[in-house]
């Protein structure tokens, strides 16, 4: 009897750990059907993709790489156009955005609905997205490529591989349109991506 009592406490153990999901149900800090945001803990220059087939496919590969680290479980896609791909029409959002702070429980709403992220040019969002994957705070710029509407602008870094020309940014903790798209900047910087869950 004590060997099966043992082996139950293993087993439901071993996959409440795997699934990450707290005392609430909640994958990742939120809710299904809702989205996790974060930016990168680490930044990176214009050209993170020089030599990738898929830039997008490379820029995404980097959030799911930093969310891993950080134990998270579900998706994610970065906020981020180039020239074939704008970012509205590449991410998936079916619910409400918010950012995770540290202790995984405290949420911080970022719009009611993920289609308000692309309306900031006449509304601002409930809150700059400013927390890492760890749910610490950070400041500074991202790479984006894209306008307020989520549409690319005319600066990508060709398709974030070459430093020597320049990318749109957006600037961290800003509730406006300048979350988004701020400026450009010449992409042999370095700063951060916008990442989001799609699951």
């Amino acid at each position: 009897m004590k060997k099966i009592t043992l082996y139950f406490f293993i087993l439901t153990s071993f996959v409440a750990c795997g699934d990450k999901e707290d005392s609430l149900g909640l994958k990742d800090g939120v809710e299904d059907g809702d989205h996790r945001i974060f930016v990168t803990s680490s930044k990176y220059d214009g050209a993170f993709a020089s030599g990738k087939a898929d830039s997008l496919e490379e820029a995404d590969s980097i959030c799911n790489s930093h969310a891993a680290t950080a134990g998270l479980v579900r998706t994610y896609k970065a906020i981020l156009s180039d020239e074939n791909n704008d970012a509205y029409l590449r991410l998936n959002f079916t619910g409400k955005v918010s950012m995770v702070e540290a202790d995984e429980e405290t949420t911080q709403e970022v719009v009611a609905s993920g289609i308000d992220l692309w309306l900031t040019g006449s509304k601002n969002m409930l809150a700059g997205v400013d927390l890492d994957e760890n749910g610490a705070s950070v400041s500074g710029n991202v790479w984006t490529g894209t306008g307020d509407t989520g549409a690319v602008t005319t600066s990508y870094c060709d398709n974030w591989s070459n430093t020597s020309l320049s990318g749109t940014i957006g600037t961290i903790d800003e509730p406006g349109a300048d979350w988004i798209e701020s400026s450009f900047m010449i992409c042999g910087n370095s700063f951060r991506l916008y990442c989001v869950s799609q699951d």
